[in-house]
């Protein structure tokens, strides 16, 4: 049964697999015990061959899989710098049961073995080596809803190191030994009948002991580290699960309708002059002070924004995610929708939009405002080529109407766009109000440009070591406050009523030990965990405005700092999500403040008065998005197609 392999070509092609295995794992500098085993393992597998007879055959058809099965969950939480160990028994035997699923359904497509095993143990690795590289460039996990943004992913891809870690390598090198392995076992083609008995069995169990075990186990986000509490294999799966919105409990479209009828008719009886409302949505900006005290540069980030008090409503505002996702901060700044009601990881533009969406757009636009939308980069990212328009914007621009002069490392600079946004004012249809929503493109990651023509002038003072990206992209945010500077003393010249609001979309993703020296250690709590999420506001005016300073919101509440600067009535939406913010006067998608507590809180932990807002505010949101059938009247839309 345990032969010498009688096929020379065999006996080579291990050779050679040792020789690729071994210098892969001495350039990556693996274990040094690693090297010498791995190579004696494709040599000595090249030597040997396997052919079982019934009934050990059948055995070995089911034995294969299963340890496929087990080595994929080793290998998939090695790719992570994780461990199995802290599983609990439910959890790695769940994981193990997604991998031989995986395994068994190629093996059944293939009719091989051997291919079974690579094509199904290839098809995970692949997904976790594509989480380790978005975890190393944003800070979070891979998310199954991050598969819908491979065109985004891709037009910023070559700002990035590819550079794989030795861990995700040597997962690599162990899959292609277990592979070759497997070939050395002799089983021919598999007969139909035994295999369906026995692989269609075991789907069949796996697929009911998966389904009931995922229904009974509380999903962890991956922006909590999901590979450590779960195991890479079952979080994702669970966020598969999480992926559709269930409507809220007690909701009645009815009763909304009537709760929505006195703020509909306030607004309708309000009057106002119309101003140029600008709004831009600066990419990574962040205010690193709100961390800790241990943040020290050789000159101040952002002297400009901190000048402005007079005619100026500032604060922190929470945002829904951290180091990227900029497509979900902008959805709740122009909807007023929040994250919070959505699951883990979505991107809300792309798989919850519905028809005609109400938003800030639509309700400036039926007031009579032209509205216009610009983004220094590629139409596609976000799909904003589609959801601009459907939003209510008459006007989009995108990278190639931009002279693209300004270039800081390889995105436009946020002064070039800034000095788009003075040009598109002068050349307004006088005859309209102008309403202008940017989003800016210059402080994206990655933090390491390479190129002589940047070079970084901020200096981290104090700190234990040297973190390059992290003066990179301050460096950046000072190159912004300086843009900033240009544009609202462009409009301070301005005899016209202006309002501009400005807003970061998340914290940037930069070295866990930064922040952590910022902060003078782990953020271990819910509210230090806040901190890394909450971004810097404010909404100026050219003209009188009571001031005021917002300790905390959440960007999801900003347009109606915005209205309120700009004197316009408020929609009737947007006046009920004001109800909601005297009892939550924040929240993003992991948790909200409780004004009568004064902390931050799990949503299932909500009670009293933010327990009855939160209810009303996912009802309504609910009615927005998803039941066009009962769609309340403020969110319908005059220019909406019957």
């Amino acid at each position: 049964m345990l032969t010498f392999a009688k096929n020379k070509k065999r006996i080579l092609i291990g050779l050679v697999l040792a020789v690729i295995a071994v210098v892969a794992l001495v350039v990556m500098r693996t274990p040094d015990w690693v090297v010498p085993l791995t190579a004696l393992g494709f040599i000595g597998f090249g030597l040997v061959e396997f052919e079982p007879k019934d009934p050990v055959r059948t055995t070995t058809i089911i034995l294969i899989p299963v340890a496929g099965a087990i080595l994929l969950m080793w290998l998939v939480q090695g790719a992570m710098g994780s461990r199995v160990l802290p599983l609990t028994f439910g959890e790695f035997l769940l994981g193990v049961g997604i991998g031989m699923g995986m395994i068994l359904f190629w093996t059944i497509v293939t009719g091989r073995t051997a291919w079974g095993v690579a094509i199904g143990m290839a098809c995970l690795l692949a997904l976790v080596t594509a989480n380790y590289f978005v975890y190393t460039f944003r800070g979070t996990e891979l998310l199954p809803t991050d598969l819908l943004a491979w065109r985004t992913a891709m037009s910023v891809a070559s700002e990035y190191d590819y550079t794989p870690s030795a861990n995700v390598v040597q997962v690599w090198v162990f899959w292609m030994l277990f592979v070759f392995a497997v070939t050395g076992v002799k089983l021919g083609k598999l007969r139909r009948k035994p295999l369906t008995l026995s692989g269609g069995a075991i789907l069949i169990a796996l697929s009911i002991g998966i389904g009931l075990g995922m229904i009974g186990m509380t999903s962890q986000q991956w922006r909590l580290h999901g590979t450590d509490y779960n195991g890479f294999l079952l979080n994702f799966a669970i966020e598969l699960r999480d992926s559709y919105v269930k409507k809220p409990k007690g909701y009645d479209p009815a009763a909304l309708e009537k709760q929505s009828e006195d703020y509909a008719d306030a607004a309708e009886q309000a009057t106002a002059e119309d101003p140029t409302i600008i709004v831009i949505m600066d990419e990574s900006f962040a205010d690193f002070r709100v961390l800790g005290d241990h943040f020290r540069t050789n000159v101040d980030i952002m002297p400009f924004i901190d000048s402005l008090q007079e005619d100026t409503i500032r604060g922190f505002a929470l945002s829904s995610v951290y180091g990227g996702g900029t497509a979900n901060s902008e959805y709740e700044f122009l909807t007023g929708n929040t994250l919070g009601f959505l699951p883990q990881g979505c991107v809300a533009y792309q798989q919850y939009l519905p028809d005609a969406p109400y938003s800030m757009v639509s309700a400036l636009k039926e007031r009579g405002y032209d509205t216009v939308a610009m983004h220094p980069y590629f139409a596609k990212g976000w799909m904003r080529d589609v959801v601009w328009p459907e939003l209510g914007f008459n006007q989009v621009y995108f990278l190639d109407s931009f002279p693209q002069k300004d270039i800081i490392r390889t995105f436009v600079s946020d002064q070039e766009m800034f000095e788009k946004i003075t040009l598109r004012y002068e050349n307004r249809d006088k005859s309209k109000p102008l309403f202008l929503f940017g989003v800016t493109m210059q402080n994206h990651g990655g933090y390491r440009y390479n190129g002589t023509d940047f070079i970084s002038t901020v200096r981290l003072q104090g700190f234990s070591q040297w973190y390059d990206k992290s003066e990179e992209y301050l460096t950046l945010a000072h190159e912004s406050d300086k843009a900033v500077e240009y544009l609202v003393n462009y409009f301070r010249q301005v005899e016209e009523p202006v309002v501009i609001a400005f807003f970061g979309d998340h914290l940037p993703s930069l070295d866990k030990e930064f922040y952590e020296e910022i902060h003078g250690g782990a953020y271990e709590t819910l509210g230090e965990q806040m901190l890394q999420y909450e971004i810097p506001f404010f909404v100026w005016a050219n003209y009188d405005i009571p001031e005021k300073t917002v300790p905390l919101s959440s960007i999801n509440f900003l347009s109606g700092y915005v209205y309120e600067a700009a004197g316009l009535e408020k929609p009737a939406y947007s006046q009920m999500l004001d109800e909601v913010q005297k009892s939550v006067p924040a929240l993003n998608s992991k948790c909200f403040y409780d004004a009568a507590t004064r902390s931050f809180l799990e949503y299932s932990e909500a009670e009293g008065e933010a327990a009855e807002a939160l209810r009303l505010y996912n009802s309504l949101q609910y009615n927005n998005t998803f039941d066009d059938e009962n769609r309340i009247s403020i969110f319908r839309r005059e220019d909406a197609q019957p």
